[in-house]
Parts: structure tokens; sequence; C-alpha cells
């Protein structure tokens, strides 16, 4: 499935005229919601090797959406809107749930050694013998 975020905003916001809402706003709030998103999962390189991008891309429109529609009156659609805002924030924990170290944005870097200097050697150690350096830099 291909998005284009703007048109599904704008026909999940009740097919919301360009008159109403610009395609400017609208993109500002896609920007909005996949910062939201992309925040929450600590995860912002989503591609297509994604099993879950379709999903990711589903409630950042919702989310979009949620927010286009904030602009108007909502008291005739407010449960609707509380709604999509559950199914957002939980779609958000779900996606967080299941992603691994290993798919975050983050690089995890752990270095082990041992000691190196004498008196800490003894820790690992206790035939240690003291580290004499034989370069000789002048």
């Amino acid at each position: 499935m291909t998005f284009n975020f703007i048109t599904d905003v704008r026909q999940l916001a009740r097919s919301i005229l360009v008159a109403d809402f610009s395609d400017a706003e609208i993109q500002k709030e896609v920007d909005a919601a996949q910062a939201k998103i992309y925040g929450l999962t600590q995860k912002s390189d989503w591609d297509s090797g994604d099993v879950q991008l379709e999903y990711v891309n589903k409630l950042i429109v919702k989310q979009a959406a949620i927010w286009v529609l904030e602009h108007r009156d909502t008291s005739s659609f407010d449960n609707i809107l509380d709604k999509w805002s559950t199914e957002v924030n939980n779609g958000i924990i779900g996606i967080s749930d299941t992603i691994t170290d290993a798919t975050l944005d983050v690089d995890i870097v752990v270095i082990a050694s041992d000691y190196e200097s004498y008196p800490l050697a003894l820790e690992d150690d206790d035939q240690a013998i003291p580290y004499r350096s034989t370069d000789l830099q002048v």
C-alpha cells in the first residue's frame, strides 16, 4: 500500500476541504505525527523492510487526522477522536514493545577487557607481574 499522507489525512478527516485546511497545514500535522511516533518508538528509519511500516503509516495518518479535526468544532465527533487517540497510543505502545535493541536507531557498544595496570591486574590474576614498557619514546 502506498501512502499519500496528505490525501489520506484529508479523507480520514471527513474529507476536509483545501479551503478549510491547506496541504501545507496538513503536512505540518503529518510531520508532527511522525515526530511523535518516531520519538516514542525510538526508531526513525522505518522503511519497506520493516514489517510494521504499513501500521506505522496508518498511525501517522490517524494521529495527523486527529490534530486536523481538533482545529474544528469537535463536539459532534469527540467520541471518535477519543477512540482514535486510544488506538494510536495503544499502537505506539504495541510497536515499542516489539522493537528489539537491534532495530533501534541507537548503537549499543559494550567493551570489556581485563585490567592492564599491575595493581588492578592482581584482581584478575594473582600471579600477574608488573608491566614495564620496552618502548622508549624520545
